[in-house]
């Protein structure tokens, strides 16, 4: 699938609003996918939960799609608001998307959506416990 910016569907805001907000010394997106958010003692911690939480109970489907239809960044960062939201209306979308691994980034954030919406527990310490024995 070839990558539109979100500029070309009318959702050019989504990037700076989502992407690369900062919550922290550093855009959203490198801290979704080192996972730093979830350690204990990180400064940030709180301010960056709470925004993420907020954005997302706030952006739309139509913001989800568009930023689904970019780049790794923009995928990573929608599949966590999907999971933190909870849309199970994108299930097979995240799915498709993890089936044809377009981009490795994008794999952590599928793979917490893909988790809550089967297990339906959205504890993203557990999801991080679990996600360190995945790896090799």
């Amino acid at each position: 699938m070839p990558f539109q910016h979100p500029e070309e569907l009318g959702y050019a805001h989504v990037i700076k609003r989502y992407v690369t907000r900062k919550d922290s010394d550093h855009p959203r997106y490198p801290e979704l996918n080192g996972s730093r958010f979830l350690r204990p003692g990180w400064p940030h911690a709180k301010r960056f939960g709470r925004h993420l939480i907020d954005d997302a109970a706030t952006i739309t489907d139509a913001e989800l799609e568009a930023l689904l239809a970019y780049e790794w960044r923009a995928r990573l960062t929608a599949a966590w608001l999907i999971g933190i939201g909870r849309r199970d209306a994108f299930r097979q979308r995240i799915g498709g998307l993890l089936l044809d691994s377009e981009v490795c980034y994008s794999g952590m954030g599928f793979r917490y959506r893909t988790k809550v919406l089967q297990t339906g527990k959205g504890s993203l310490g557990a999801e991080r416990r679990s996600s360190c024995r995945d790896q090799p």
